[in-house]
């Protein structure tokens, strides 16, 4: 009999620059969990996992690419995504140097998939500096990965807004050219990071049609402005930036219905699954972590985010972190059972609060 296999896979970590200042506060860190997530790692390299396969992936927005005063995002070329990976290592060394021990063992590997904050990662200069700091086994990858029947993906490819042509992409990678960016990145970049100033939980909100529907009531001068000053940056973006963007003018329109409307991503999932031969669908993305059953006995998960959420749905209202992802457990045989799990850790007794109510 052959060893057993996990697959690990979290999302959207979202690791900015690190901790800043005295008191440890940035504004633009949404990460504030590297010691619990090294102790996550170290878990899994003993007990049942010691002597077991162990893939650890990441599955998309791990780190956080889009920031700073740059108009432009810097993803978008080879040196300044080079750049500002190098200040996000740097920022969470201590976690990069866990990542190193695990990966350095010799059943263990880690997996990096791409969203659409870390495109850049597929720039060769960034390979090599997540291998120089973690090991040469790493694989960096846009995605899909697939694992014993199951499709794991980041999910920004489902939506108008975030979606890469990704023969752009590979075609730019490969020419050392300038890639070529859908609305997302310029839109988290230059007009939700500007929000930030005014709003600083704006993007823990994991839908913001939801946001600005809850803003008319309680913000009502804000969310009219948000909304006038989103759809000029929209079209602003295509008329300054055309050679930089990959999008038609007449999707234009399709994104806006799309962020104007809940975020369709477990629609979409549901719709490929039943065109499909998966097992099932593994996505990050929408930072709810969630597991369905489709009809015909398929199965969607959404691994969620360890940063923080605000919902305001009424089932779930409120602040909160959670520290879910999924395990996958392949047993000698190749059956395969997947779990959406929390992660509760060791019980601290305190711990500083990055935020504000």
């Amino acid at each position: 009999m052959g060893r057993k296999r996990y697959t690990i896979i979290v999302g959207d970590l979202h690791l900015g620059t690190g901790k800043s200042g005295r008191d440890g506060f940035n504004p633009f860190e949404s990460f504030y969990q590297d010691e619990r997530f090294i102790e996550f790692i170290e878990h899994h390299m003993k007990g049942k996992y010691e002597d077991a396969y162990v893939e650890l992936i990441f599955n998309g927005d791990t780190f956080s690419m889009l920031g700073g005063d740059e108009i432009l995002p810097p993803l978008l070329e080879e040196n300044t995504s080079a750049m500002v990976l190098t200040r996000i290592m740097h920022g969470h060394r201590n976690m990069i140097e866990a990542l190193r021990k695990f990966a350095e063992r010799e059943n263990t590997l880690v997996t990096f998939l791409v969203g659409e904050y870390d495109i850049g990662l597929l720039w060769p200069i960034c390979e090599t500096l997540l291998k120089d700091s973690i090991s040469n086994k790493i694989k960096v990858m846009f995605g899909p990965y697939e694992v014993s029947g199951f499709r794991i993906e980041h999910g920004n490819q489902f939506e108008v807004i975030h979606r890469f042509n990704k023969d752009e992409v590979k075609f730019a990678v490969e020419k050392k050219g300038v890639l070529k960016l859908p609305y997302g990145p310029f839109f988290i970049h230059g007009f939700i990071n500007e929000l930030k100033r005014e709003r600083p939980y704006i993007d823990r909100v994991p839908s913001l049609s939801m946001y600005l529907k809850w803003a008319f009531y309680f913000d009502t001068s804000f969310a009219i402005k948000t909304i006038l000053k989103g759809i000029m940056f929209l079209f602003r973006i295509w008329v300054k930036h055309p050679r930089f963007l990959y999008m038609e003018f007449p999707s234009t329109f399709s994104l806006i219905k799309e962020l104007l409307r809940k975020s369709p991503l477990e629609k979409y999932a549901f719709d490929f699954l039943k065109r499909s031969n998966y097992k099932g669908l593994i996505l990050s993305h929408s930072h709810i972590p969630s597991r369905r059953i489709t009809s015909d006995g398929k199965i969607y998960i959404n691994t969620g985010t360890w940063t923080d959420i605000i919902s305001l749905e009424v089932g779930s209202l409120g602040r909160r972190t959670l520290f879910t992802y999924v395990e996958l457990e392949e047993d000698e045989y190749g059956n395969v059972v997947p779990h959406l799990m929390v992660w509760r850790g060791k019980e601290g007794l305190m711990e500083d609060f990055h935020g504000e109510y």
